[in-house]
Order: structure tokens, then sequence, then C-alpha cells
């Protein structure tokens, strides 16, 4: 795929789901079913490529970083896999 490559990755589990999350050329940050392998849902955020993503230990947060020199920290709230 030409717009998608996977800076870094791990699994989330959703109900009954299991994903992985990975950084995008296109700004975005993806997660892919690793049932169906296709993505479930994108996240924008940032103006350059996502080259790191990673999840809390213990807390529904995830965080993203770009080359537009932000990181994003995502809520719950706004990850809906």
């Amino acid at each position: 795929n030409n717009i998608c490559c996977i800076a870094s990755d791990f699994v989330l589990h959703g109900a009954d789901q299991q994903f992985i999350a990975s950084g995008a050329e296109d700004g975005c940050m993806y997660f892919w079913d690793l049932h169906s392998k296709q993505v479930a849902a994108r996240l924008e955020g940032h103006h350059d490529a996502v080259m790191g993503v990673t999840a809390h230990p213990s807390m529904h947060l995830l965080a993203s970083a770009g080359l537009d020199g932000t990181v994003r920290i995502w809520q719950n709230e706004s990850v809906q896999v």
C-alpha cells in the first residue's frame, strides 16, 4: 500500500476483536482488524507522517508522534474501534 506504513504497532483488544494500530505517511493513525485484515478506524490529527504510535499500559490512552513535530494524545472517547 502506498500510504500506510507500520512505524510502530501493538495489539488492542475491543469487544471480541483485536486490532493493530499503526502510523502512516498520510498523517493518520490506523486501526487494522486482525481478523478481517481491513481498516477498522482512522484517526486524523497530524500534518505529516506519523512515525510512532504507543498505548498507555493501564489507561485507555494512545499517543502518536508525527514528523510535523507534534505528539497527539488520544483518549478513549476519541478512539472508536
